[in-house]
Order: structure tokens, then sequence, then C-alpha cells
């Protein structure tokens, strides 16, 4: 996702949760409309490319894997969209959070504005998620 702030003039690149390790090339083209009239010959344009690359991310259980692609996270052997409603490393709305932090993964213009764990997917409150959680339901003994 790119957006563009008008206050600062800067491109906000989000990336998608597929672009994990690569490098992500973003051609953009910024005009000057002179005469007020919208697009037309008289625009003074420029051209630029940006390359970018996109880190790999957590690995919670250090098997090479990173989370956002890991379908099990704590390496519990259980798979993470059994710990919780979907997969909670996914970005279902593709804003740059990650479904078990994001306040609405529906929505994205919705990110984790309360800075917390969402409660579907931290059965026994501790504040961590599930899916690394060795001990999900906190009974003592490991799922």
């Amino acid at each position: 996702i790119i957006n563009f702030d008008e206050n600062t003039g800067e491109l906000i690149y989000t990336p998608a949760a597929s672009e994990s390790g690569m490098s992500v090339t973003v051609v953009y083209t910024v005009c000057n409309d002179l005469t007020g009239d919208g697009p037309s010959l008289d625009d003074i344009c420029a051209t630029a490319t940006v390359n970018i690359s996109v880190a790999t991310g957590a690995d919670a259980d250090m098997d090479g894997i990173p989370d956002v692609v890991d379908q099990d996270d704590d390496n519990d052997g259980i798979l993470d969209v059994a710990e919780g409603p979907g997969d909670p490393s996914g970005d279902d709305d593709n804003d740059g959070i990650p479904n078990y932090l994001d306040d609405a993964p529906s929505d994205p213009m919705v990110g984790d504005t309360n800075g917390m764990v969402e409660p579907a997917y931290d059965t026994d409150g501790d504040g961590v998620s599930n899916h690394l959680d060795l001990d999900a339901d906190n009974d003592g003994i490991y799922d």
C-alpha cells in the first residue's frame, strides 16, 4: 500500500505480508499543474524509481521460517490457525499490522491503536498471543 502525505510530501509504503524478504520497486510520477486546469500538456512532471528492501520479519521459534509465513510460530505442534480466529501472523487488511495486534483486521484504516494483543488471540489474557504462547490456556501444561 502506498499513501501520499500532502502535508509532508512523503510517500509512505506499507509492505504486504507476502513481500517479506523481497525487494520492491516503486515507480512514481509527480506533476506540477502550473495553470490549474488539471492534467494537461503544460504540466511539469518528473518520474522517479525507488527500490525498497522489505525486512524478513520476526521468527519467534527461531526455526528459520519468518512468522509471517510460518504455520506454527511457536513450534508447539499446533497450527497457528487453530490457535485463533484465522492466521494470527497474517495481515487480512494489508495495513502492515499482523491480525493478532490489529484492532480491526478487516479495516486497513485501523491498525494497532491500543498496543495490545487482541483478546481473540490471547485465551489466557497474559498479553502473549496464543500462537506465540507455549501455554495458551495458562493451565501449567504446555500446549
